[in-house]
């Protein structure tokens, strides 16, 4: 008898888990949750039915038992009322042809259909999936199958004696098929949710704009291909096999190569996202500037890295063109209109810098004035074209002399300019305002209505000053060189007049060797 329950019971689990590999079905295919399942449900447990009559249990004198209710309750709660009135039909022509067309029979086959229509009444007012569903299935075929014995037998001790086996039997192989089919079915959710999540991440991969990488990682340097993207394909312009069969060493500047001495990619190595540029190298050869963002791992105990690379060559060429406006910008705004120089606020920016330098280093600086002399009257002699003429060609002679002292030359305003030259003391400064002074009287610029003579001229004040040791500010050296412009106009014009720090008055005219005159 046990051989036989356990044949019963394991005819009843193979069929649920046959359920079990026809869910497996991929969705795409019309077997899942359709009819063809239904009717395939129905099928199994038909056949298990069959068997199970062949099988059936000898209790005592020719009454046997078999499970043939469970597999009508097991079609009904897994495949719905299709699948129950299909393994109720299966079973009906099992048992006729065992037993002919008699009255245990037939008791037999109108029980069968009972229990499979009362287990699809209930199977619609709950879940198949709910315990107290099955619970109230078993618990209605229990009491089908005691009613269907005592239509039979008349001896109510065997009656008992039957139920009780019955009982035995079926009890736990009812509760053994409900826990198979729930672990099965959570299995079964497991697996749909794994390829789901599979196609969904390798959907997400290869749509990616960015070119993604995965590639396996030894001694700090990358070895071989694990997977790549389209957009790697499209970069790259060869086949997905070649590019697999390839190095990632191979596209990466070797210039950037050293990824055991670079200590950002550790940092990866420990596991923390990095993001860097880099440089590609594309299928036509080029090196494409790219920000990869990139994080070390391990994947079934191999070390592989995930890089996402984005092409930002856009991006540098938008911030050269960006860094390259912005200069022209403060040139701009550093810049006369007019005539190219230093403008005013230049001026004020490199006198600064140059004051400061002269501060820490100890250093003196110089500042020279300059006017040109009756310039109203060029204008108005020869109009606001040729002024403007004549103050670009001016402006030309003092930028190169600032140029060949390291210092800067500015607008001052209207008619005047400035020079001032950093770490030049009196001497190199005076001389350098002289030889500017000669430089634009031999360029001989016509005036023939100056008060000075018949070319244009320049009127020069010059200033210098120790600031680490004068205790002055920049402000005041500029009204020092004022007034030694001041000074040359007044006696003149024509010339350079000179303020050097030391004991008042100490100015120096052009053509002396002293200071005091």
């Amino acid at each position: 008898m046990v051989q036989q329950y356990i044949t019963n019971a394991s005819i009843l689990l193979l069929c649920v888990f046959g359920h079990y590999l026809a869910s497996m079905v991929r969705a795409d295919r019309p077997m899942r949750d359709g009819k063809l399942r239904q009717m395939l449900v129905g099928i199994f447990f038909g056949l298990a039915g069959m068997f199970l009559v062949w099988a059936a249990i000898l209790v005592e004198g020719p009454v046997r038992m078999d499970l043939r209710s469970i597999a009508v309750l097991i079609a009904t709660m897994l495949g719905g009322w299709s699948s129950s009135l299909i393994a109720a039909l299966f079973i009906s022509v099992a048992r006729f042809w065992q037993g002919g067309f008699y009255y245990a029979s037939i008791v037999g086959v109108v029980s069968t259909f009972v229990i499979a229509l009362g287990n699809i009444l209930i199977l619609r007012r709950g879940p198949p999936l709910r315990p107290s569903t099955w619970a109230l299935g078993y618990f209605f075929t229990y009491v089908s199958i005691f009613l269907t014995y005592a239509s039979v037998l008349r001896d109510a001790a065997t009656l008992l004696n039957v139920m009780f086996y019955y009982t035995l039997v079926s009890l736990p192989t009812v509760c053994l098929c409900y826990i198979l089919h729930m672990q099965l079915m959570r299995m079964n959710t497991l697996y749909d949710e794994v390829h789901y999540n599979e196609e969904k991440y390798r959907l997400l991969f290869q749509s990616a704009h960015d070119m993604a990488f995965l590639f396996s990682v030894k001694d700090g340097k990358p070895e071989r291909y694990l997977e790549v993207n389209e957009a790697v394909i499209r970069f790259m312009g060869i086949t997905r096999e070649k590019v697999l069969a390839g190095s990632p060493a191979d596209i990466y500047d070797s210039d950037f190569l050293a990824f055991e001495d670079d200590t950002e990619y550790q940092c990866a190595l420990r596991g923390e996202q990095h993001i860097f540029e880099w440089s590609l190298a594309a299928g036509d050869g080029r090196f494409i500037p790219v920000e990869i963002s990139g994080r070390v791992f391990r994947l079934r105990g191999e070390l592989v890295c995930f890089a996402v690379a984005r092409d930002i060559s856009l991006r540098k060429e938008s911030e050269s063109r960006l860094i390259e406006a912005n200069r022209m910008l403060e040139k701009l705004s550093t810049s006369d209109g007019l005539t190219g120089i230093n403008n005013r606020r230049g001026m004020d920016l490199y006198y600064r810098m140059f004051w400061e330098q002269s501060v820490q280093y100890s250093q003196s600086i110089a500042i020279a004035l300059i006017d040109i002399d009756c310039f109203k009257i060029y204008n108005d002699t020869y109009g606001h074209i040729a002024g403007d003429q004549c103050l670009k060609r001016i402006a030309g002679v003092l930028e190169q002399h600032a140029a060949h002292e390291n210092g800067i030359a500015a607008r001052f305003g209207g008619e005047e300019f400035i020079l001032v030259l950093p770490d030049s003391g009196m001497e190199r400064a005076f001389q350098a305002a002289v030889s500017i002074r000669k430089t634009v009287e031999e360029e001989a610029i016509p005036n023939v209505r100056s008060m000075v003579m018949g070319v244009v001229t320049l009127s020069i004040g010059v200033a210098t000053c120790y600031p680490a040791e004068a205790g002055i500010e920049r402000e005041e050296l500029l009204k020092k060189a004022d007034a030694a412009l001041y000074m040359a106009k007044q006696s003149g014009r024509n010339r350079v007049m000179a303020w050097d720090q030391g004991a008042a008055p100490a100015i120096r005219q052009e053509g002396e060797t002293g200071v005091n005159s």
